[in-house]
Formats: C-alpha cells, sequence, structure tokens
C-alpha cells in the first residue's frame, strides 16, 4: 500500500491520501486493496475484520489486553473492552466474537458486543490456538482441552443465551495441538500436532466420527 511502519506520521497520511486519491495497488488477480485505517501505533499485532462489513477488530502491543472495535468507514472508535490478560487471539462470525487469553476465553454478542459467557480457567494456551465456525446455521467452539496431550474441547456455541453446551474432549493427537480449524459449513473439524501432521477429524461435529 505504500505505508511502512517505518514511516513519519506525516508520510503515512501523505501516502494514505495519495491511496484514497485513487493510487491503489491492485493484485494478480486484479481486486483492489484500500487502506481502510490508518493506525499510529505500529505495534498493532491482532487485526479481525467482520466478512465484508464495515467492524474491525484491533489490538495493539502498546494495550496487548485491550480490544478495540472501529468502525472504520468513519474512523470512528465504537467501544474497548479490557481483559485480565493478554489477547492472544480473536475469532468472529455472525453470531459471536471471542477473545482468547492464555487460560481464559471471552464470547461476547457480535450485535452489542455485550459478553455471554466466561470460560475461565481452560488449560493452558500459550499460542493462543482455538477455532469458531463461521456458518450461519452453527456456531461452535473448538480450544485445546490439555497443555500436554492432544485434547479438543468443543462446544456448541449457538444457544449461548439459553446454555452452553460442551459437546465432547475430543482426543485427537498423542502430542499437544498446534492448529485447529473448522471448514466453511462448520461440519468438519482439521487439527495438527507439532509431531504428527494434519488429521480430519470428523464429518459430522455431533457424531464424532472420525
Amino acid at each position: 500500500l505504500g505505508i511502512s511502519r517505518h514511516d513519519s506520521p506525516e508520510e503515512r497520511i501523505d501516502a494514505l491520501r495519495r491511496l484514497m486519491n485513487g493510487a491503489a495497488m491492485k493484485t494478480e488477480r486484479a481486486s483492489v486493496c484500500v487502506c481502510v485505517r490508518l493506525v499510529e501505533s505500529p505495534d498493532v499485532y491482532i487485526v479481525e475484520r467482520l466478512f465484508s462489513s464495515s467492524l474491525m477488530v484491533v489490538v495493539s502491543r502498546l494495550t496487548p489486553f485491550r480490544r478495540n472495535i472501529y468502525y472504520f468507514k468513519k474512523g470512528t472508535e465504537i467501544c474497548n473492552y479490557s481483559y485480565s490478560d493478554n489477547i492472544l487471539a480473536v475469532k468472529l462470525n455472525r453470531q459471536m466474537l471471542v477473545v482468547c487469553l492464555a487460560e481464559a476465553l471471552y464470547i461476547h454478542n457480535i450485535k452489542d458486543i455485550k459478553l455471554l459467557k466466561s470460560l475461565l480457567n481452560t488449560p493452558p494456551n500459550p499460542k493462543g490456538l482455538c477455532a469458531l465456525s463461521v456458518n450461519r446455521s452453527s456456531s461452535y467452539l473448538a480450544h485445546p482441552g490439555s497443555f500436554t496431550t492432544g485434547e479438543i474441547t468443543l462446544y456448541d456455541a449457538l444457544n449461548l443465551l439459553s446454555t452452553f453446551i460442551m459437546v465432547t474432549g475430543i482426543s485427537a493427537h498423542a502430542s499437544h495441538v498446534a492448529a485447529i480449524a473448522f471448514n466453511a459449513s462448520g461440519t468438519n473439524l482439521a487439527s495438527a500436532s507439532e509431531k504428527v501432521g494434519l488429521r480430519r477429524l470428523c464429518s459430522d461435529i455431533f457424531s464424532m466420527t472420525v
């Protein structure tokens, strides 16, 4: 985009003006990259956008315990929220916003960002591994169920207002989990360990058929 973290604030603002005046960079697929928000701090380490909406979640190393939500079309901050420890990951879908700490998960309603559920004293998760399905008809949340073994804890998070159901604990690997992700429909969960590699866990989340 022509904007570097080493540029002065004046240089970055000037580059942004050029960008907004039509100097956009095209990718190999001929799509256009647009700078949606210019953050003065060079230490932003988490940026998540809610699909194609104008909502953007930002976390900076200057305040790693605070989550900021911006409406980038107007360049305004909607709200911020501070947690008890550093934020390691943020996940979004059309129902909720999930914030992952080293030993806790916080689930917010995406419509008003109100806190719906706090999962405290979860197994140590220093890498902030978690996955949230994005299908409209389902909402599953997965995170490591153990720091030493390859267990994954899976929740049904769709009916958070009435209950928060743990579907199952899955023994996925012999060693601890290195990565987890849902497919687009939320029916399959994939995971990897540092030793074993990729493994598809199930074709039906509820039946847990490997």
